[in-house]
């Protein structure tokens, strides 16, 4: 009869560790973007049209001035404006893509949802050059479209540690092209300014 108990007790126990595992959260990692990470992994990706765009440097540009992700806040009473501007380029350099994908918020004071408001500045826009053999086949400058559905939310935002983690989407616009961007996500260390 012990020896029942005994196992009972462990298959329970077993269980409620199993379930408790899988409670635990873990970071969405698509195979080809980043994960949704929370603590400053100075990442950046999204899908344009489907296709992924993650932030990277070539391994061959040694210009130490580029970087693949340049995060700034001004935080409150710490800047020289001190109005919670948000700034964030993430830039990609490679032998089929040369860009960057630009976003300000004002203001930042929280983590949450962003939406534009009379007093808010909400501006995405960034620069695509398709290249092929080091050659530039098109160039998709492109801007918010406020007229499609578009989601920014700061997911985390640490003023101690300098971290901000955040989602979005939208439908950017240019002259000649629309695009889709969905599933983006970044985690950066960002400066104080």
């Amino acid at each position: 009869m012990n020896k029942r108990i005994y196992l009972l007790s462990l298959s329970m126990l077993s269980v409620g560790l199993l379930a408790l595992s899988c409670a635990k959260k873990t970071p969405e990692c698509p195979p080809d973007l980043p994960c949704k990470t929370q603590s400053g992994e100075n990442t950046f990706g999204c899908y344009i049209n489907g296709q992924p765009w993650v932030a990277e440097i070539a391994p061959y540009i040694f210009d130490p001035t580029l970087h693949k992700i340049e995060a700034y806040y001004d935080e409150l009473e710490y800047g020289n404006y001190y109005n919670n501007v948000f700034h964030l380029i993430a830039s990609r350099y490679n032998d089929s893509t040369n860009g960057f994908i630009s976003i300000n918020l004002i203001p930042v004071t929280a983590a949450g949802t962003i939406r534009h408001e009379p007093q808010a500045l909400f501006d995405i826009s960034g620069v695509i050059l398709k290249l092929q053999n080091g050659v530039i086949q098109d160039n998709l400058s492109f801007t918010l479209d406020t007229l499609f559905d578009y989601h920014m939310e700061i997911t985390h935002l640490d003023t101690d540690k300098n971290i901000a983690a955040g989602t979005f989407s939208f439908t950017g616009t240019s002259a000649k092209d629309t695009i889709k961007v969905t599933d983006g996500r970044f985690d950066v260390r960002y400066a104080p300014q």
